[in-house]
């Protein structure tokens, strides 16, 4: 028989009946919803959930903008990662690669993202850049007029 999942172990000890059959009167979820997930933290990617569709990539059958939540760190810096919103280069060498593990997905549309930026796993909340594959496709389909022309117009 299937356990249910429990995404929240430490209140796991709260699962007494009282609390168990409000939860049913009221018909409230015990699990987050992943709509409510892909709007604010995001959720990991993995290969079993992530498609492509028109280029887009998919994941918990929702567009999804993909982004690495734990940047590599060098010599004491960390490198702030990009973000994806098409099937580019990038994406595709993480597929070949098979590091679907290190992607995190969202439906964020305000370029802001919760990154692991320190050794505790807290999370911060950081605008991130899109990325340059991503951004030479989106020129590709909506030509140069959409976007500023200079270079430091991107920055």
């Amino acid at each position: 028989m299937n356990q249910p999942k429990v995404f929240f172990p430490k209140l796991d000890a709260l699962q007494f009946s009282g609390l168990k059959e409000l939860r049913e009167k009221m018909d409230a979820r015990s699990e987050p919803d992943i709509d409510i997930l892909m709007r604010s933290v995001g959720v990991s990617v993995t290969k079993d959930k992530f498609e492509i569709d028109d280029e887009i990539p998919i994941v918990e059958n929702r567009k999804a903008v993909l982004y690495i939540q734990e940047p590599k760190r060098f010599q004491g810096r960390v490198s702030v990662p990009k973000y994806h919103i098409f099937h580019c280069s990038k994406i595709k060498e993480m597929q070949e690669q098979g590091l679907y593990h290190r992607y995190h997905a969202s439906s964020r549309t305000d370029g802001k993202f919760y990154l692991k930026l320190s050794r505790t796993n807290e999370l911060s909340l950081r605008e991130l850049v899109l990325c340059k594959f991503c951004l030479s496709e989106l020129k590709k389909r909506f030509g140069w007029d959409v976007f500023p022309k200079e270079p430091e117009d991107f920055l």
